[in-house]
């Protein structure tokens, strides 16, 4: 069975287990990725920093004591956008699902868990980025009722006279 929790300091080894994963799996899909292992320490401070500059959660999936997926969400972020009439959202950072519990309705319930986080705290608009390539994301966000809001293209400009 598996049960959602708020993230705990003990948490801390498992839960870069669980950065190391995304930014490899990410990596295989855009090459510009850091190398998770690399990052996975300060990585979780950051988020760990971001959640107490406002309030912000990470929430873990735990299954048989281990930690097999997270999800991190903030509230209360404004862009400054001037041109939404709705400028302060909530935002999902991070969700990742370890490999062997893929497809079993982890991410569902992690960000089921999220969404009710951010009604609670009275968020109107939840974003979350994903990248284009991931469809398996995609089509989960999807599927939960998100939609496309705004596409971001970029171009790797080291790479546009190469051949």
């Amino acid at each position: 069975m598996v049960l959602i929790r708020e993230y705990s300091p003990q948490d801390a080894a498992q839960l870069e287990d669980c950065i190391v994963e995304l930014q490899s799996f990410e990596k295989s899909i855009e090459p510009n990725r850091a190398d998770g292992l690399k990052i996975a320490p300060a990585y979780r401070k950051l988020l760990l920093t971001r959640c107490g500059q406002g309030q912000g959660k990470i929430f873990v999936a735990q299954m048989d004591g281990r930690v097999i997926a997270f999800i991190c969400i903030l509230l209360r972020l404004d862009e400054g956008d001037l041109i939404e009439d709705t400028p302060e959202f909530a935002y999902i950072t991070d969700l990742v699902v370890l490999p062997a519990y893929r497809g079993q309705g982890v991410g569902r319930m992690l960000l089921q868990h999220a969404e009710t986080y951010a009604l609670r705290h009275e968020a109107a608009v939840l974003k979350v980025d994903v990248l284009a390539g991931n469809t398996i994301a995609r089509e989960l966000y999807t599927r939960m009722g998100y939609h496309e809001h705004e596409i971001r293209l970029q171009k790797h400009l080291w790479s546009a006279g190469s051949s």
